[in-house]
């Protein structure tokens, strides 16, 4: 039973080091293009929104 629960302990362990450095990585990268993905996302706004105004809407009845 406790060769269970060292395993146990040390699975959390080890997963919870992991998940750390995969999300200190992740968010490094994140950092270097953030300005460009929200640039990109506001234009895309933007254009969804110009693109919606300009539809032809159907006739009032």
């Amino acid at each position: 039973m406790s060769v269970v629960v060292v395993g146990i302990v040390i699975g959390v362990i080890c997963g919870s080091l992991m998940t750390a450095a995969y999300l200190g990585l992740c968010l490094k990268e994140q950092e270097q293009d953030s300005r460009s993905w929200i640039d990109s996302a506001i234009e895309r706004a933007f254009t969804a929104v110009e693109d919606s105004l300009l539809e032809e809407l159907p006739p009032r009845i």
